[in-house]
């Protein structure tokens, strides 16, 4: 079964036709129970107490919650006219109002096709200095088990370093010609 039919295999195959919905607290609990698993010592274990408590208080639902907020002492203590008031409207309307808050999850989980394409590109120049760096470090390594270099041969020579004759030989290509000597 392929991977990206798990979601139509559930649908077709669960007793309610309602499809399991994976949300971010099913990714984060399975990365704490790979924490757990992988903390063996007391320190470990600590810190994994620590981590979960922390994912469990900022993940707890805000349905729930009412905010008690004593007014007249914020009303006795700031100077500013009018200040608390406009406060305590705004914070009425805004607790009357209800969010889809699995929607809005849901869009935050979703990467735009611009940020796609910034990634790629990221990717893209990571692979390419990386692959120079790699060139670089094999060129650096194999003069270093070199004696002499003057006893090498010219052909023994470009062996070591392999980018060495790639842009003469594009140029060749080309048609470029240039009276000027290029230093590589």
């Amino acid at each position: 079964m392929k991977s990206n039919s798990i979601f139509s295999y559930i649908k077709k195959t669960s007793k309610s036709s309602s499809l399991v919905n994976y949300t971010r607290q099913d990714l984060n609990q399975k990365w704490l129970n790979r924490i757990q698993t992988k903390a063996t010592d007391s320190l470990g274990q600590e810190g994994y107490s620590k981590l979960s408590s922390l994912v469990d208080f900022y993940s707890k639902k805000t349905e729930n919650q009412s905010v008690n907020i004593d007014w007249d002492f914020w009303k006795s203590n700031i100077r500013t006219q009018n200040l608390v008031d406009n406060i305590m409207k705004k914070t009425d309307s805004l607790s009357e109002k209800k969010y889809n808050v699995d929607t809005i999850a849901l869009k935050s989980a979703a990467n735009s096709e611009k940020f796609e394409n910034y990634g790629l590109f990221l990717k893209y120049n990571y692979t390419l200095w990386n692959n120079h760096l790699v060139r670089s470090l094999n060129a650096v390594y194999s003069l270093v088990s070199i004696s002499d270099i003057s006893l090498i041969s010219q052909k023994e020579f470009n062996s070591f370093f392999p980018g060495l004759l790639s842009k003469p030989a594009a140029w060749r290509e080309t048609g470029y010609a240039s009276i000027s000597k290029f230093y590589f």
